[in-house]
């Protein structure tokens, strides 16, 4: 764990160069880097080993293709971020909405910023710079026409205003004061679009009222601010990377130096109960990720659970008739016991005396005294 966040450029690379030296120690047959500073700082550390072993990379937005180039033995797959899908998703869910982003001087924020003016150009939404953006310069609103989407947020308190166009807006992460972001984060149709992950940026989604949307997977799944967005989650990013790994282990090189991996509309399931957004306004190409095991089948267990209690409740049925049933028949057993001692008591007593039975409106007697009448043995009809 690099923990890049932390240091600057010089120090990182100190840092990989040491894990590099350490793996050499112990011969490493491959080294597995994920996220865009693991993969930059093993390039840019200038250790020998970084040229010799396969390296396998993953989850990397910008890959550094004029540093790859160096680095025939390094393959892996990139996860490029699409903004223009991102917003459309943002506008799917919450409608029109002034959208956030935190963008630098650095060499990543203008690689970013660049990028996202590219798939935006022509597409709708209008891009501003952080000091329009404050002042909500040029922004228009309209009522909510029939079948719009608005967000669930707005309809709970009762907006019926809306922007007539989406607003990406440019906040400048190297000088922007604390004070304009807490007053922008509070604007009802604001939100953040989180871009890159550093310590400009890695909070700054505790100040908007609203949910954070992210073109990046990093912190999807732990933060409770951070919705989803349109890119690679990082369990596909693992298995992508598990594909390469194999593969360089076979001694194979893939057709190709980089490879983008599949995106998905990915939704975290907590904060959607956390923001109050129904699952049932989400389009169904979307993924609902980490839903709880007594959520996602909670149908399964209700019928589950009745037919446990029918089973229950039939076994109960069940034995309770087999021990009536039991009572029954060891009661009976009883009585014919009781008439046969009665039986033998009489017999002892003399041979003048015969036992007898009623029995409804029958007499059930001694087959001796049905001899001594001259009756067949059985009953005797009582008149």
């Amino acid at each position: 764990y690099l923990d890049c966040d932390r240091y600057m450029e010089e120090v990182e690379n100190f840092r990989m160069a040491g894990f590099v030296d350490d793996l050499s120690a112990w011969g490493a047959e491959l080294i597995a880097v994920l996220d865009d500073q693991a993969a930059y700082a093993l390039m840019a550390c200038g250790h020998p080993l970084a040229h010799e072993i396969p390296v396998v990379f993953s989850g990397v937005n910008y890959p550094n293709i004029s540093l790859l180039l160096q680095y025939p033995n390094i393959t892996g797959y990139a996860d490029t971020p699409d903004y223009l899908r991102t917003i459309r998703m943002i506008e799917s869910i919450m409608g029109k909405a002034r959208i956030c982003l935190m963008n630098g001087q650095t060499f990543l924020d203008r690689k970013i910023w660049h990028a996202l003016n590219e798939q935006c150009e022509g597409q709708g939404p209008d891009i501003v710079t952080s000091a329009q953006g404050f002042y909500f310069a040029g922004s228009s609103y309209h009522c909510v026409r029939e079948g719009e989407t608005i967000s669930p947020i707005l309809k709970r308190q009762n907006i019926d205003m809306l922007l007539d166009t989406t607003k990406i807006v440019r906040m400048t992460s190297d000088s922007i004061a604390i004070r304009h972001l807490m007053w922008l984060g509070r604007g009802d149709n604001t939100l953040l679009l989180y871009t890159k992950r550093d310590y400009t940026t890695k909070r700054v989604g505790m100040l908007f009222d609203n949910p954070t949307f992210q073109t990046i997977n990093e912190g999807f799944g732990f933060a409770d601010y951070l919705l989803g967005g349109y890119f690679t989650p990082l369990e596909s990013q693992i298995r992508y990377m598990a594909t390469g790994i194999k593969e360089r282990l076979e001694g194979r090189m893939p057709r190709q130096q980089v490879t983008e991996c599949a995106k998905q509309y990915v939704l975290n399931w907590h904060v959607l109960q956390k923001y109050g957004i129904p699952l049932e306004s989400i389009p169904v190409e979307y993924t609902v990720m980490y839903i709880p095991f007594s959520e996602r089948y909670r149908y399964h267990i209700l019928v589950g659970s009745i037919l446990g209690a029918v089973f229950v409740l039939t076994v109960i049925v069940l034995l309770s008739f087999s021990l009536l049933h039991e009572r029954r028949r060891k009661r009976e057993a009883l009585r014919n016991l009781l008439y046969e001692h009665e039986t033998l008591c009489l017999a002892i007593e003399g041979n003048s005396t015969y036992a007898w039975r009623l029995e409804g409106d029958s007499v059930s007697c001694d087959s001796q005294f049905c001899e001594l009448i001259h009756h067949r043995s059985g009953r005797l009809l009582l008149n």
